[in-house]
């Protein structure tokens, strides 16, 4: 325990989260404050996956979400400007990650089904970002369905479950679940949403 009772991980961890997301810098070109900007974006993502994937995040566990996020935000700037997104898209980039960050961590942890999933500081600390989060050149593709916790595999590595968000490389890719099978076409300004009904 540090001062005031406050463990030193989490006070290391809010550093790392104060560092990541003040490295854009106080201001965007557009003159709208990046750290709020994303910090934002990001809880306002995870209220959104706690709602659909019956899974919920400790207050120690939400500084942990921000660090991590905050590990992407100098890649999310530069696709910002490389694709010319928009304040939304740039929004949904964020919400984006984070979704599919929370989705590696709680799959990791509690299984396909996510069972009595309760996220804490410490597990989210044990999950990486996707590797593909700090590349500019990337989309969000979010797979859900009536058969929860079925595989998903993608371009014919298994990656995932239903319902679970993933960060591709621009371009076309070929997913499939059960008897569901598409070639999906993946853009940097997308978060594509794709439901999959068994046949």
């Amino acid at each position: 325990m540090g001062r005031f009772g406050v463990p030193k991980r989490m006070r290391l961890v809010c550093a790392l989260a104060a560092i990541a997301f003040g490295s854009l810098g106080e201001r965007r070109v557009d003159g709208s404050q990046t750290l709020e900007h994303f910090m934002g974006a990001t809880r306002d993502a995870q209220t959104e996956w706690t709602s659909t994937r019956n899974c919920r995040v400790t207050p120690d566990g939400e500084k942990v979400v921000q660090a991590r996020v905050g590990e992407a935000t100098s890649a999310i700037a530069l696709k910002t400007q490389k694709y010319g997104l928009t304040k939304k898209e740039e929004v949904a980039a964020i919400k984006g990650v984070t979704k599919a960050y929370l989705d590696v961590a709680s799959v990791q942890e509690f299984g396909p089904f996510r069972k009595d999933c309760v996220l804490t500081g410490l597990l989210l600390e044990r999950a990486s970002l996707p590797p593909l989060a700090t590349s500019p050149d990337t989309g969000i593709l979010e797979i859900d369905g009536l058969q929860t916790g079925a595989d998903i595999f993608i371009d014919g590595d298994r990656k995932g479950v239903i319902r679970q968000a993933f960060v591709l490389s621009v371009g076309p890719h070929r997913w499939k679940t059960m008897k569901c099978e598409e070639i999906v076409q993946v853009a940097a300004k997308d978060d594509k949403k794709l439901f999959c009904r068994k046949k």
